[in-house]
């Protein structure tokens, strides 16, 4: 038996690496004047907002997470919540587009700002230009509503590209399974010329919201069309091709289509929200494999208001309640069925009101990659990892006192070290991908594994008890029989064993209960004197007897005492008077406990009263 096994990954210590979200999204701006502020790590409300926007809806922050503008599509909205110069008559659909804007940042020009915006009924994606060096530094709509294409579903998203510098915006044609994604880069701006792929299924209704993964390598896309809710796509974040897709199929005939979609920030779970004559939230395990596992994995997570979602700085996500002053959040999105942990109505507007939309985001912008270590203890084997890495080709692992210098191609590109002394050790990764690579630095704490001894082997007797103890300084406990305490109390012989834990390292030990069977041993002679000595005729008894009964007669078969008290002796005595000395005939019998059931045990023998 090796217990200890059975544990080795329950404690894991993350590390987050934060690398691209850069506080571009720290102020929400949505709904009916409705804000949000996440600068200080929790969502706070904020007041001021001019705007109104049913759904579509955008804003941006500068890399200190500071608002520079927001927007509904139309009309742009500068950090004092006055309309920019140029800034009004916008071409992006307020009334019947679910995602009319999306703000990009020029990747090389820290002054502009793409504004991309959709309006189907007008039929075009277009752009603006917003320059933040103009109006004395509250920005300016120097270039606006330059087509870029017509004919494009209400649906619209971002993704870093692979080199961490250029960015992808993707788009869907309306009546086809033409995907275009345009490549925004640090030299050019806006590559005219989209990569196109085709893929999937015609999208039968123009509802819904598309989303890329933070992690950069998965497209959700609603279909809504009779069977479909949705399709998932393989995303190549370098050249920008769409494909795989992997159909999300309709579990409910009275749902009638997908609304808000999101991923959780490690990109194992895809949640979304549906409506109809019903309104509820589905989580799937977009990384079980084929279509069908991804379908058998959905969890219905709640039911009720519900609209978009949108992944926030804090890896929550958050849920839209359309015509109220709350919004639901899922606290932990990366844990599956109800561990996610879903909060109805968990985060106050104040005054103002959420209504069907949450501002839309370059969703790199929530991507925090992170390194895992378990078994961080002296002589174990420690192994570390990527968390979701699927944005990289290869990952160095250096820690100069550690004697690590490792290049690892694989997801989760593992590494194995044992350690032979305590302390902490610098630990340096590059994450490399598409010529580019970033440096994460921190440090692992290695401890030495816990002592625990429970004791020797040892016996127990029929119907008694023993409590086994393990050290009182452990941070949690494992028995075999389902305990986490400090101490068990067992009644059964058996093999019980313990793993214990601290500072991530674990021990086990393991004690061994053997059964002392019950028995009972009577005297051959007493002496009934007075002195003190030997003067009752009582039973010396091993273990646990039940229903004990002890009869001693004379010698003409006469009953001189009887007794069902396994403690109590004759003191030689019949009706108040000494018995004469000479030989006395005992008879008991007692019940003894085998396994479930109980045996009878009867004997007889001979005592002898002697003065």
């Amino acid at each position: 038996m090796d217990p200890v096994r059975n544990f080795t990954f329950i404690l894991l210590f993350l590390i987050p690496l934060f690398l691209f979200s850069q506080n571009r999204a720290d102020i929400w701006y949505f709904g009916d004047k409705a804000g949000l502020d996440f600068s200080s790590g929790n969502p706070l409300p904020v007041n001021g907002s001019k705007m109104l926007a049913e759904v579509g809806c955008a804003t941006i922050c500068d890399t200190l997470g500071q608002l520079l503008f927001y927007t509904n599509g139309r009309e742009v909205w500068n950090r004092d919540n006055n309309i920019m110069p140029n800034g009004d008559s916008l071409e992006g659909g307020i009334d019947f587009v679910n995602q009319n804007s999306l703000v990009i940042p020029h990747p090389g020009k820290g002054n502009l700002y793409y504004l991309f915006t959709i309006d189907t009924l007008s039929g075009g994606l277009r752009y603006s230009i917003v320059d933040m060096t103009l109006d004395s530094g509250m920005g300016d709509v120097s270039v606006k509503n330059i087509l870029l294409e017509d004919n494009v579903a209400g649906k619209i998203t971002a993704v870093n590209h692979c080199n961490l510098k250029y960015i992808w915006v993707i788009v869907r044609e309306m009546e086809s399974n033409v995907f275009h994604s345009y490549m925004v880069t640090d030299t050019g701006g806006i590559c005219k010329t989209p990569v196109i792929s085709y893929s999937g299924d015609k999208i039968m209704a123009d509802i819904g919201m598309m989303k890329a993964s933070p992690t950069g390598n998965i497209i959700a896309l609603p279909i809504n069309n009779t069977n479909i809710f949705i399709e998932l796509f393989d995303f190549d974040n370098e050249a920008g091709i769409i494909g795989n897709p992997r159909k999300i199929l309709k579990n409910n005939n009275e749902i009638v289509y997908a609304y808000g979609t999101e991923f959780s920030g490690d990109g194992k779970f895809f949640y979304v929200s549906t409506g109809g004559k019903k309104y509820e939230l589905f989580q799937y395990d977009v990384t079980s494999g084929t279509q069908d596992e991804i379908n058998e994995s959905v969890v219905k997570i709640a039911s009720g208001n519900m609209f978009s979602l949108q992944i926030g700085p804090d890896s929550k996500i958050y849920v839209a309640r359309a015509n109220d002053n709350f919004l639901s959040v899922i606290n932990s999105p990366e844990k599956r069925g109800e561990d996610c942990d879903f909060e109805e109505s968990a985060i106050y507007l104040g005054d103002n009101e959420s209504l069907m939309g949450l501002p839309n985001f370059n969703q790199s912008y929530f991507y925090f990659p992170s390194f895992s270590f378990s078994n961080a203890c002296v002589g174990d084997t420690t192994f570390l990892w990527i968390d979701n890495g699927f944005n990289f080709d290869s990952v160095k692992w250096s820690s100069e006192k550690a004697n690590i210098d490792t290049i690892v191609e694989n997801i989760p590109f593992e590494i194995k070290k044992i350690f032979d002394e305590t302390g902490d050790y610098d630990v340096k990764v590059h994450l490399y991908h598409c010529d580019s690579f970033d440096t994460v630095y921190d440090k692992i704490s290695v401890h030495r594994a816990p002592d625990v001894f429970l004791g020797n082997d040892t016996t127990l007797c029929e119907g008694k008890y023993l409590i086994i103890n393990a050290p009182e300084d452990m941070e949690q406990y494992y028995w075999n029989t389902g305990d986490e305490g400090s101490s068990i109390v067992v009644w059964d012989t058996g093999v019980y064993w313990v793993t214990v834990s601290r500072n991530g390292c674990f021990a086990s030990d393991t004690i061994k209960i053997e059964n002392i069977p019950a028995m009972v041993q009577l005297p051959t002679a007493f002496t009934p004197n007075g002195d003190g000595i030997n003067d009752f005729f009582h039973p010396q008894i091993t273990g646990f007897v039940n229903d004990y009964h002890l009869i001693i007669y004379n010698r003409y078969g006469q009953i001189v005492w009887e007794n069902d008290n396994p403690v109590a002796g004759w003191d030689g005595r019949y009706n108040g008077q000494m018995c004469p000395v000479g030989m006395y005939v005992w008879h008991f019998k007692y019940k003894v406990k085998k396994g479930d059931s109980f045996k009878i045990v009867e004997k007889s023998g001979n005592v002898n009263i002697v003065r």
